[in-house]
C-alpha cells in the first residue's frame, strides 16, 4: 500500500541582525528611503506595534520587520519571495549605518503534513529511540523537540548550524516543523581586521543565502527519506 505523499504547507525565510540598534528611527519610510522599495508600497506599511525606544513592528508588502534595542528581524512568509528578501537585507545593510553588529543568521523554516501517523511516530523513534532509555522512566514517552547543533566551516571563519525537529499539531497533526539557523558571529574592526561588521555581514548573506533559503526542507525531505 502506498502511503500518502508528505505535503509541504509553509515555508518560510528571515534573516536576524544582533547589535545596538533604535527603535524609534526604524520606520516605514526608512526602509523606502534607504532600500528603494516605492511609494505606492511604502504607503500601504501597517505599523504593527510602536513602543518608541523598546520596539517596532511594521509590514511593508510582503516584508515583515521587528526592531527592538538589540536585534532587527526581516522576514518573508514565504520562500518564494526569497529574491526580493535578498535584495532587501543587502540594501539594510549597505546602508552603514548599522556600526554596532554583533552578530547575524540566516533562518529558514518548513511545516509538513504528513497524512499518515505512523510516519509521523517514525520520525519521533527514530530521532529520539525510546528502548534504550526513556521506555525504562515512563511508560508513553514521545518527542516535543530535537535540537542539533554543527560547525560549518568556511571562509568567512567557523559558523555554527543549529537544526530544531519537533511534532506539529492542530491543523497540521500529523506534521512536521523543521527551523534551521545559521550563526555568524561577526568580526570587530580591528588593526588585524579592516573590515567594517556591515561589510563582513553582506559577505556571509552572500555567500551563504543559496545554502541557506530552503534548507529546512532539504533537511526534512531528508528524514523523511530515512524514515520510508
Amino acid at each position: 500500500m502506498q502511503l500518502p505523499t508528505p505535503e509541504i504547507v509553509h515555508e518560510a525565510i528571515s534573516v536576524v541582525l544582533l547589535g545596538t540598534f533604535a527603535p524609534a528611527k526604524f520606520s516605514a519610510y526608512w526602509v523606502g528611503e534607504r532600500c528603494g522599495l516605492g511609494k505606492d508600497l511604502v504607503d500601504t506599511a501597517e505599523v504593527l506595534v510602536f513602543k518608541s525606544q523598546e520596539l517596532s513592528r511594521l509590514r511593508i508588502g510582503p516584508y515583515n520587520f521587528t526592531c527592538d534595542r538589540e536585534r532587527l528581524v526581516m522576514a518573508v512568509e514565504s520562500v518564494a519571495l526569497e529574491t526580493e528578501l535578498f535584495d532587501l537585507v543587502m540594501a539594510v545593510l549597505r546602508t552603514g549605518e548599522f556600526s554596532e553588529l554583533n552578530a547575524i543568521g540566516i533562518n529558514s523554516e518548513s511545516i509538513y503534513k504528513l497524512h499518515d501517523e505512523d510516519r509521523w511516530h517514525r520520525i519521533g523513534h527514530t530521532l529520539v529511540p525510546k528502548e534504550q532509555v526513556w521506555s525504562k522512566l515512563t511508560e508513553r514517552p514521545g518527542m516535543s523537540n530535537v535540537e542539533i547543533l554543527w560547525p560549518k566551516h568556511t571562509k568567512l571563519g567557523e559558523l555554527v548550524e543549529s537544526i530544531s525537529v519537533k511534532p506539529a499539531f492542530g491543523n497540521y497533526k500529523p506534521g512536521i516543523i523543521t527551523g534551521c539557523n545559521l550563526h555568524y558571529v561577526i568580526p570587530q574592526e580591528t588593526n588585524q581586521h579592516q573590515r567594517r561588521p556591515w561589510q563582513s555581514a553582506s559577505e556571509f548573506v552572500d555567500s551563504e543565502w543559496e545554502y541557506m533559503k530552503r534548507r529546512s526542507k532539504i533537511i526534512t525531505e531528508t528524514i523523511l527519506r530515512e524514515i520510508d
